[in-house]
This record gives C-alpha cells, structure tokens and sequence, in this order.
C-alpha cells in the first residue's frame, strides 16, 4: 500500500507518523500477520508568514485588479521545496497562474504549453514587489 499525508499543522506530521505505526503494529499483531511500514519525510508544510501574503497580495491587487486576485483553492496540500525557505526566514509563496483548462491546472503534464503572454506580466510583477520593499515607507506597507 502507498500513499501521502499532508498537514498544515507544525508537528502533526510527527505525531501522525506514531500513531499510524501503533495502530499497523496493533492491526498486524491482532491478524497474527506482519506489515513492514516504510515512512518518508519529503517536504515540511508551507506556511506563508502574515506579513509577506499580505504584502504580495496587496501589490498584485494592484497590479492586476481585484478580480484577478484570489485565494480559492487555498491552502494547498502540495510538496514544495518552498517550505524549507519559509521555516527559516519570513516568507510567502503565491502561484502567477495562467488560470485553468477545462477545470484542471494544466501545469506538470506532459503536454503544457507555457503561455509566453504571461512573462511581461510576471516579470512586472516580481518589479514591482521589489520597488515596494525598497520604498523608504516599505515597513509601513509589508
């Protein structure tokens, strides 16, 4: 049997991990049966720090219209190396999406296609998030 887990709690995770490994012990043991259970930590959970989410949402409000700005779908069960930044220092991960096709996100397929339309507005972006933190009031805004 294979499978994952996902958390958004620090901590969880390892107390998820005990009691999954009890209750197989308990099971196999009651079926007088053996199991062997092979558990691997990839990534911790991403968490995006207040002040930073806060801060890059309001600058791509700006940017690109309320409308366009949103946080359905959120938070996301997904592995992401992100996470080790943001256990570290303060931090915030957001998807510059190009939307979705047919109701699915259609990054990591084989057969993505990546809208080049998209790298002005990224790129613009990620500009002006950097002007904002450099503004001498940037305290006040993050």
């Amino acid at each position: 049997m294979g499978g994952t887990f996902r958390s958004l709690e620090l901590g969880l995770t390892d107390d998820f991990i005990a009691r999954f490994e009890a209750t197989v012990k308990e099971t196999v043991e009651k079926h007088n049966c053996t199991a062997e259970v092979k558990l691997t930590k990839l990534y911790p959970v991403l968490i995006n720090t207040p002040t930073e989410a806060d801060h890059l949402r309001r600058i791509a409000k700006r940017l690109l219209g309320d409308e366009n700005v949103s946080s359905e779908g959120v938070p996301v069960y997904a592995s992401e190396d992100f996470a080790y930044f943001t256990q570290e220092r303060p931090g915030a991960f957001i998807f510059l999406s190009s939307g979705f096709e047919d109701g699915k996100m259609v990054i990591h397929q084989s057969d993505y296609n990546f809208n080049d339309e998209l790298i002005p507005i990224g790129s613009r972006f990620w500009y002006e998030v950097m002007l904002d933190r450099l503004a001498p009031s940037s305290v006040d805004k993050a």
